[in-house]
């Protein structure tokens, strides 16, 4: 009169098949959230494979920033072409204003050897009119140098913004889509005023 159901019998045949079957080999097993188990048999990246993957990412790097670099020259070069005339003249100007600059020393060394200590007024009347001169040359060099410099400057300035106007009105629509105009902005201001200074 036992209140305990009877115990059921065990299936002998199925426990010793299970016990006799070969359990299979632990593999690499990957589980994602919400995801099926995933058996991957791929093996990680070596050393030597990484860090040639690294030295070849640096290279591209590199390659990409010279060719910016040299693109940046020879726009820089088709720019300045056009005004090839005034750039010879602002050189010009620049190399008398140096040589002014130089013998104004010069010619005071001069005055004070050859009037000042023999007492000889006439030689120090022609050193005084001859330092004055140079003088004056240097000062009209200085300033034709500087106006040939804004005038390439600001020149070439113009001439990149327009160019940039051009391609961009040639864009697709698109571009002008998914493109800040942020970045458009100080690619046209504040880069090519840039521009402006380095050739100045």
């Amino acid at each position: 009169w036992s209140y305990f159901p009877p115990a059921k019998p065990i299936n002998t045949s199925r426990a010793r098949i299970a016990a006799s079957s070969p359990r299979p080999q632990s593999r690499n097993r990957t589980k994602r959230a919400g995801s099926p188990l995933v058996i991957s048999n791929s093996t990680p990246p070596t050393l030597e494979q990484t860090a040639a993957g690294r030295e070849a990412f640096e290279g591209e790097l590199v390659d990409r920033e010279r060719e910016t670099r040299r693109a940046g020259w020879r726009l820089m070069r088709g720019t300045l072409g056009s005004q090839r005339a005034w750039l010879v003249l602002g050189v010009l100007a620049g190399v008398s204003w140096t040589a002014a600059k130089i013998s104004v020393p010069l010619l005071a060394a001069g005055a004070i050897d050859n009037g000042i200590l023999p007492g000889n007024s006439q030689a120090i009347l022609v050193y005084s009119l001859v330092i004055v001169g140079v003088g004056v040359v240097q000062g009209l060099s200085s300033g034709f140098r500087r106006f040939c410099a804004f005038r390439i400057a600001y020149r070439s300035e113009t001439d990149l913004r327009q160019r940039l106007f051009a391609h961009l009105q040639r864009l697709h629509f698109a571009f002008h889509d998914e493109a800040q105009t942020g970045q458009l902005m100080a690619r046209a201001n504040t880069d090519i005023f840039q521009i402006n200074q380095a050739v100045i």
